[in-house]
């Protein structure tokens, strides 16, 4: 019996299985695997009261602290035994959502937003044993005829230089205010103000130059401010998603990667060497929650990698070597519950000389872990149409690998992708309109792999048109599959029969299966050579594409 071409309904989850048709109910939590991050410890203390940000100290003897921060103090902990957490400190203060806090020399300063406690300024110098501290309210003469006090600010950076920046504070509308710690590290001196009149979230600086995250302009701005009584724009940079949230600059001063504190954002990767000519390399987002709505939301540059603090996603390392091609290489999720929003980790502090990194869960404390900095393994290319020799555009590059991902390519057929562990794998590059091609290639730790691809035009799925939604679910597992795969399904229109047909990659139908009103199963693939085929259901109501499925 034939039918007229009907709806294609195969999304699959690469090593778990994949729901077709309806809504995705059980997929709400990601399944990718943590690794290359070893936990060591977790600590909460303060479940009732949740917790903010997170910073590190070292003392003078080498040893490390962490500097959390809970909605009604800062908790310091020593880390000797980083499997042992233990807390030489609790700073009570005003209940706020807000604690951020960076070292400089033997102080901690904490900035505290939503209530008007001041700076928080901690004496480490004799830590462990007797750790002292105060709350001061720094002079802000920014207008000489309205002289003000600093009371709550969002968050502070602090220079190699000893200069302390703030950054949404209570006054010069939240714009950037600038104090000198050398002197008197317990009394700040001012120096000036950027007069941009715009609210930043967040800054980063080095030398003479303030790259303020001004999140609700959704931009960089970038300012010189040698004179810091006369800060100067030099340059700013719009964001992904427009709400910029933090950035930090690569550690040879050429690249600055960025987030937005949005639903589905990025980590964006910016050319920052010539102010005059910024351009925008890449964009990350996670493949395995890629649009679940995940949140990005502290990212740090470390020796050419960026750990991040990723909320409901825990702790994230990208590799970084390579800024037009940020890979993952490294995740932990702390948080159990489902994938989205604005719970799980808060910060991440990854600078202590022993390797530890350290990171702030909203709901469950402190984390500790130790962090194996793995170099990606590249994946790049150009794609072009074999006929014309045009590039191709929109190609889905996917590695048929443990580790979830998925990339296109680019306007310029050029594409980039990468995973963490090496070994030898497929990688299958599919657009609909051409034929699938399939490669093998073999993967190492830091080495970047080219590989050029011709598409051939294909009739076959360029043929499929009409596509609608028709009542099928249909669970695919798994794929890619090395023995059989297992279709259950669930056909809801009682009105008509469905098939499902086999295509090799040549649109050659190998078999066919009759789907019936109801639920069934079939097992399908126990004699198939490996490669890639083409699972497709068939019905008088309409047509779309198909989608692959592989035998390794």
């Amino acid at each position: 019996m034939k039918y007229p071409l009907y709806h294609i309904l195969i999304a699959f989850l690469l090593c778990t299985g994949a729901m077709i048709g309806g809504s995705p109910q059980g997929l709400a939590q990601s399944q990718q695997p943590n690794f290359n991050l070893e936990l060591q410890a977790n600590v909460n203390e303060y479940p009732t009261d949740l917790y903010s940000a997170i910073w590190g100290y070292v003392d003078g003897q080498g040893r490390e602290y962490a500097v959390l921060g809970t909605r009604i103090g800062t908790a310091i902990y020593l880390l000797t035994d980083p499997k042992k957490p233990k807390k030489v400190a609790f700073i009570p203060g005003s209940r706020s959502i807000w604690r951020e806090m960076k070292s400089y020399k033997d102080y901690v300063y904490v900035t505290i937003d939503n209530v008007p406690d001041g700076l928080l300024v901690i004496n480490m110098k004799n830590a462990p044993d007797a750790i002292t501290w105060k709350l001061i309210k720094p002079q802000a003469p920014i207008d000489p005829l309205m002289p003000g006090l600093v009371e709550r600010c969002h968050t502070i950076w602090i220079d190699e230089n000893g200069v302390m920046y703030l950054s949404g504070c209570n006054v010069n509308n939240g714009a950037v205010v600038m104090y000198d710690l050398k002197a008197n590290p317990e009394s700040p001196k001012y120096l000036g103000a950027v007069k941009t009149g715009l609210y930043s979230h967040d800054n980063f600086t080095r030398g003479d130059t303030v790259w303020s995250s001004d999140i609700y302009s959704g931009r960089v701005n970038i300012l010189d401010v040698k004179n810091k009584a006369n800060p100067v724009l030099l340059n700013s940079i719009t964001t992904t998603s427009r709400f910029t949230h933090n950035c930090w600059l690569s550690d040879d001063g050429k690249y600055l990667f960025t987030t937005d504190e949005r639903l589905n954002a990025s980590i964006d990767a910016y050319k920052v060497s010539d102010l005059n000519n910024i351009e925008l390399l890449d964009v990350f987002t996670a493949a395995a929650t890629r649009g679940r709505g995940v949140v990005p939301h502290n990212t740090h540059y470390l020796k050419g990698f960026l750990p991040t603090a990723y909320y409901t996603d825990g702790v994230k390392i990208v590799d970084a070597s390579r800024p037009s091609n940020l890979v993952e290489v490294g995740s932990y999720d702390t948080y159990p519950g489902p994938d989205g929003g604005f719970a799980g980790v808060w910060g991440i502090y990854p600078y202590f000389p022993s390797g530890l990194l350290i990171a702030s869960d909203i709901q469950s404390g402190l984390w500790v872990f130790k962090p194996n900095y793995q170099k990606a393994c590249f994946l790049e290319g150009l794609i072009t149409d074999a006929r014309t020799n045009n590039p191709v555009t929109e190609v889905e590059v996917k590695i048929l690998a443990p580790q979830v991902n998925l990339e296109y390519s680019k306007t310029s057929g050029e594409y980039a992708t990468g995973i963490a562990q090496s070994g030898t794998y497929q990688v299958v590059y599919y657009k609909e309109g051409y034929q699938p091609d399939t490669l093998s290639v073999v993967f190492t730790n830091g080495k970047v792999n080219i590989q050029n691809v011709k598409l051939r035009p294909d009739g076959f799925t360029t043929s499929l048109k009409n596509i609608k939604q028709l009542p099928l679910q249909l669970l695919a597992s798994p794929n890619p599959f090395y023995e059989s795969l297992r279709l259950n399904y669930t056909w809801q229109n009682q009105g008509y029969a469905a098939e499902l047909r086999v295509y090799n990659s040549l649109g050659t139908v190998l078999e066919k299966y009759p789907l019936l009103p109801g639920n069934g199963q079939i097992q399908i693939g126990e004699n198939w050579p490996k490669g890639q085929y083409w699972v497709q259901v068939q019905c008088v109501e309409g047509s779309s594409k198909a989608v692959s499925v592989v035998k390794q």
